[in-house]
């Protein structure tokens, strides 16, 4: 398995205890939908290693108690501190409308309701405040940002994303 096919729920952030449960602060917006899973995985040497829960208790807003099968004391959970839990992607909940994950888009073609074809998105850029499309036109790379006002729907099947982007957004890059 490699990277492609899991995706992040937390991290693991602090030791709970002296029989070595510990704390994953998760990065979902529904953490009742994971609370009956069973394993975890964390990557070592960039192998995604399964750990068995024997117990998993939801804690305040984002947080779960997990005691660890393998982790049985609280000095040994100390060596997992920060790591980051991995679930297959698999397991993440579909999603419908015009909600996405990131991974789910990429290569589907979008077009504008104007403009029409734009292109093929070929990654998101995720590393500020407003998260963009990557769009490979014919010519040139365009940026779309993501947000409900530009996305009027999703078609699944046809992996066809329709968009109404601002006048002059597209011309731009073109």
């Amino acid at each position: 398995m490699n990277s492609d096919d899991f995706f992040t729920l937390g991290y693991i952030s602090k030791k709970r205890g002296y029989r070595g449960d510990v704390i994953i602060n998760l990065d979902v917006d529904d953490p009742q939908k994971y609370r009956k899973i069973k394993t975890i995985y964390i990557k070592n040497d960039g192998i995604f290693v399964p750990y068995i829960l024997s117990s998993l208790k939801l804690f305040k807003e984002n947080k779960i108690i997990v005691h660890i099968d393998t982790i049985d004391s609280e000095q040994t959970a100390t060596y997992f501190l920060q790591k980051k839990i991995y679930l297959p992607i698999k397991l993440l909940p579909k999603l419908d409308g015009k909600k996405f994950y990131f991974h789910e888009i990429i290569d589907f073609i979008a077009i504008d309701k104007n403009f029409g074809k734009i292109g093929m998105i070929n990654s998101v850029i995720n590393e500020n405040i407003q998260p963009l499309f990557v769009i490979k036109s014919k010519k040139k790379e365009i940026l779309i940002p993501i947000n409900d006002d530009i996305i009027k729907s999703i078609d699944r099947i046809k992996k066809i994303i329709y968009l109404e982007c601002p006048n002059g957004l597209i011309e731009l890059y073109i």
